[in-house]
């Protein structure tokens, strides 16, 4: 109610409100001029509803549109639309009584069924014409509309040379980025990886694990690949080993060794230093968190320890935490890797949030999708 909203403006001094948030409710539009001049008046911003009441009025910029910038009037015809087209004074009725004074273009009102209404329903105007039928197959459809539209020869607009830039323009996007300067550095860390792999061919791997042996591996068939060496203090039975050159698995397809046949040598490489690396992370304390993708994301879990700052001198920047309170929760410092071998050997290392509950307890991926939304989503990247 705009004069309601007059006088609650009004009723305080200019500056107490900021903005205003008109919404359309019911299928009864807001009248967004007046809003304006409202909101001028009183220097509010306005944030306009995009979920508008669709036929619910009709200005003079929809004439204009209709009768000068149009080359075709699609009628969306629906339970909605139709409804609404039943009153004279809608926005609706209008639309279609100024599309039908265009009279030089032929077929220039296309009906599009949008639902399960009645073509005997239409409005008078629009009853009658060639429908294109989107209510069963939205393809079908859209197919067919362009099919018309090349049959009646509808002009073709001239492609934007910069779809981005129209794109950006049309969604009337503010900038988002926060102006602040910071060095960068890379987060590729070079690695030296062993220049041998060893290889054994395991009697059981019953009583094996990497909780039971103290060299990190990844396993293929009866195989076990590592960089290590396995100890018989270990308590491993093999029945056969080899030692490999590590130049050997980023240059071939396959390799082959007594009767176990290699393939794809360098991803199993690459799973070999993930798989190292990983073991590394565990035993300096660091937590496993999972995310939807099965990727594991390792965080420092909410001890002493971990709630020193980290100096980081070295970066020219001041101490900072692996670990925090943020309102009921624990937000901690948490990275993921991935190996890669070209162009340099190195780790290439992803940065995440995780969050807990008070017990250390890591809350659900839905709701550590909202926290990272909600309260992670304005930090600043340190």
């Amino acid at each position: 109610d705009i004069d309601q909203l007059r006088k609650m403006l009004s009723a305080r001094p200019k500056g107490y409100y900021t903005g205003v948030i008109p919404v359309d409710f019911a299928g009864y539009p807001v009248n967004l001029e007046k809003i304006k001049q409202l909101a001028t008046e009183y220097g509010l911003w306005i944030i306009e509803d995009a979920c508008h009441a669709p036929g619910g009025y009709f200005n003079k910029e929809y004439e204009s549109a209709i009768l000068k910038d149009s080359v075709r009037f699609l009628a969306i015809m629906s339970h909605d639309y139709i409804k609404k087209a039943s009153r004279d004074d809608s926005g609706v009725m209008n639309e279609i009584l100024c599309a039908r004074t265009v009279k030089d273009i032929k077929d220039f009102i296309i009906p599009i069924k949008y639902d399960d209404c009645s073509y005997d329903d239409f409005p008078v105007g629009i009853r009658g014409r060639d429908t294109i039928n989107f209510s069963k197959n939205w393809a079908e459809g859209l197919s067919a509309l362009v099919n018309h539209f090349e049959k009646i020869m509808v002009p073709k607009a001239t492609p934007f040379q910069n779809i981005i830039n129209f794109w950006y323009e049309n969604q009337k996007i503010r900038p988002g980025a926060i102006l602040k300067s910071e060095k960068y550095f890379t987060n590729y860390f070079e690695v030296a990886i062993p220049q041998e792999i060893q290889l054994y061919k395991l009697l059981s791997f019953e009583n094996v694990s990497y909780n039971t042996l103290p060299i990190d591996f990844i396993r293929e068939g009866d195989w076990l690949i590592t960089f290590g060496k396995i100890n018989p203090l270990d308590g491993v039975t093999y029945v056969d080993e080899a030692t490999m050159s590590t130049d050997l698995f980023w240059n071939h397809q396959t390799l082959e060794v007594s009767d176990f046949l290699i393939k794809d040598p360098t991803r199993k490489l690459v799973r070999l230093i993930n798989k190292c690396f990983g073991g590394f992370l565990r035993k300096r304390g660091l937590r496993v968190y999972n995310q939807s993708s099965n990727k594991e994301v390792f965080y420092f879990p909410n001890t002493p320890e971990n709630r020193k700052m980290v100096n980081l001198k070295v970066f020219d920047k001041a101490r900072r935490n692996v670990i925090g309170n943020t309102s009921d929760f624990v937000w901690h410092f948490a990275i993921s890797f991935n190996t890669i071998l070209n162009p340099i050997k190195a780790l290439r290392i992803s940065y995440h949030i995780v969050f807990t509950d008070s017990a250390g307890r890591l809350v659900d991926q839905d709701e550590q999708h909202e926290l990272r939304r909600s309260l992670a989503s304005t930090w600043y990247n340190r």
